[in-house]
């Protein structure tokens, strides 16, 4: 006689288990994420296509998603073309229901939204309409947790589709938030910290497509930018590793006050579109690995390097559960750090001579006019470029400046007397001057009268 073991998994255990590891700010950037696969669909958007082409109508209104957070409630709404029925009755409600369709998405393993929702908060609304259909659901999480049916079913209503592309889009809004989060939410740094998260994670979308506001205050988006001139460019090299497209980019950031700064710099992995490594400067990208590149010091400040994952199977990217790192034993990562470490070395040089030494800001003077010729340039339509190539094809380009050879030089070393010496420095105006500097002066007076 063959017997079965009962397997179902307990909500309760299940539910905790899930939500434990995912900080708040990432289960927010998981709702975000379904907002903007949503506009995805709702626009057909082709991210590489738009930057390379400048299809994007800047002059058009953006997508909007608005997001509300008190001690006391929850709310994200977007217009983003909403979900259908059909959607919500057989998929999303499912854990572990990744998009059937292939296509560059943001939703990867079928449980973003729902744990995000168990992690805010105990009494959940959802309303959602598209253009041809629409659902709502309340929902008590805790009731729904005790309640023991072998089947988890969650109650829905079936409402209209929207009358006009404008009320197409989502509504979720949570009461009775948890413990935890109620005492995020008042730690006063909570805002700025999550502020900055969906900043740094979204450069593709965010004032291309859509805009992202927390409690009325819009977040500006934040191009990721090169710099380059006639003779200092960033390596870029495309290839495609199984289903997965990647785009490498290695340079320098723009040199000013605002972006050569050590926490801009660093390596950013990109995956569809969403930033999951930012400014990373540790072994995770190469930095002090294995002997082969050294640790980051205040000298490479100014090091850019930003690597592209991009697929119609999202699944096989690199990321991790939470979007927010990477999975280190990753196949396609672990061949592309291999290029990512060899893309660094010539930056590295480059910036070894560039100083005059470690601890100063002061540029030799062979390699300041090509700095000064540095301008910016946007690496996500560089990258774009590079990605909807026909042939990915790897392509290096310079990266140190063609100096002119130094010219040969000779020391010149005598003796005069310290009054000599003390009369000559008075005649030139500064007693504290070197002695050395004494002698390049009256070597050049010297040689601009006589040997002209």
């Amino acid at each position: 006689i063959m017997y079965e073991a009962n397997a179902n998994p307990e909500k309760r255990f299940f539910i905790e288990l899930l939500t434990r590891d995912i900080s708040l700010e990432d289960a927010i950037l998981d709702l975000i994420d379904n907002s903007i696969d949503s506009l995805v669909r709702f626009k057909n958007i082709d991210l590489y296509s738009d930057f390379v082409t400048n299809d994007v109508d800047q002059d058009s209104a953006l997508f909007e998603i608005k997001i509300v957070i008190t001690p006391n409630k929850f709310l994200i709404e977007d217009n983003c073309g909403g979900i259908h029925f059909e959607d919500a009755e057989n998929g999303i409600f499912r854990f572990g229901n990744p998009d059937p369709n292939k296509r560059m998405s943001l939703s990867v393993f079928g449980i973003g939204m729902k744990r995000a929702i168990f992690k805010i908060g105990n009494e959940i609304e959802i309303s959602s309409r598209s253009m041809e259909s629409g659902f709502s659901m309340d929902l008590e999480t805790n009731t729904w947790m005790s309640e023991q049916e072998t089947e988890w079913k969650i109650p829905i209503d079936k409402i209209k589709g929207a009358s006009s592309e404008g009320g197409a889009g989502t509504k979720i809004a949570i009461k009775k938030l948890n413990d935890s989060v109620v005492l995020m939410v008042k730690n006063p740094s909570f805002i700025n910290r999550l502020f900055r998260k969906i900043q740094s994670a979204y450069p593709f979308y965010l004032d291309k497509y859509v805009t992202i506001s927390i409690n009325n205050e819009k977040i500006p988006g934040k191009d990721l930018t090169f710099s380059q001139s006639h003779n200092i460019e960033p390596f870029i090299e495309s290839w495609v590793e199984n289903n997965v497209q990647i785009t490498l980019m290695c340079g320098f950031l723009p040199k000013d006050k605002e972006k050569w700064k050590t926490e801009n710099s660093g390596w950013y992995i990109v995956c569809n579109g969403r930033v999951v490594v930012h400014a990373d400067r540790s072994t995770l990208t190469g930095w002090g690995h294995k002997r082969v590149l050294p640790q980051f010091n205040p000298k490479n400040r100014g090091f850019l390097g930003i690597i592209f994952f991009s697929s119609s199977t999202p699944e096989e990217l690199p990321w991790n559960t939470t979007k927010r790192g990477i999975n280190e034993e990753s196949e396609v990562f672990l061949k592309t750090r291999v290029k990512m470490i060899q893309a660094s070395k010539p930056i590295i040089q480059f910036q070894n001579k560039m100083y005059e030494s470690q601890g100063t800001d002061d540029v030799k003077v062979e390699y300041r006019e090509s700095i000064k010729q540095m301008s910016s340039i946007s690496a996500t339509k560089k990258a774009a470029e590079r990605a909807s190539a026909p042939i990915p094809v790897p392509l290096q380009m310079h990266v140190l400046p063609k100096l002119e050879p130094k010219p040969k030089q000779s020391s010149i070393q005598y003796k005069v007397k310290k009054e000599d010496l003390k009369r000559v420095k008075k005649s030139l105006g500064r007693l504290s001057m070197a002695n050395y500097e004494v002698g390049k002066r009256t070597f050049k007076y010297y040689f601009d009268r006589e040997c002209s």
